[in-house]
């Protein structure tokens, strides 16, 4: 692989990590919004960019590794590798921040509901129009 192929993969890991990491602030406003269709939307979403992500990370890992690999010529290309990893490290950083935030508001999200359906006596398990009643209650009538 050449130096250039080698940048060209690194920028796309770039848009791929920016993409996800806007995926996850729309995540976070589909939760606080309520928004659950949405949310199952952006989670396939975000689960495909990161996807994408996690291989090119790893064709560029890979042929940093290579054993016979030629270092670039001249301090330029190592200088803008530096200042690439720097950014990515950066929006690694964000993007990791924003992936636990999101996690703390469903998880508060999902004990505020189990808060609820308690303090309702909501049943867990909904009964089957077809089941017996249960004790001696009466069954539903179909015949309407």
């Amino acid at each position: 692989m050449t130096e250039d192929r080698l940048e060209r993969y690194r920028c796309q890991a770039g848009e791929f990590l920016l993409s996800y990491l806007e995926i996850l602030e729309q995540q976070h406003r589909a939760i606080t919004g309520g928004e659950t269709d949405r949310l199952e939307d952006l989670l396939r979403e975000g689960a495909e960019t990161l996807s994408s992500l996690e291989s090119v990370q790893r064709v560029c890992v890979a042929w940093e590794r290579e054993p016979g690999r030629v270092p670039p010529d001249g301090a330029r290309g190592d200088a803008r590798a530096g200042v690439q990893r720097a950014e990515m490290e950066t929006l690694l950083a964000r993007a990791r921040e924003q992936q636990r935030t999101n996690e703390e508001l469903l998880r508060n999200y999902r004990d505020d509901l189990g808060r609820r359906i308690t303090e309702l006596q909501v049943p867990r398990q909904g009964r089957s129009v077809f089941a017996p009643p249960p004790r001696g209650g009466r069954s539903i009538d179909l015949t309407r």
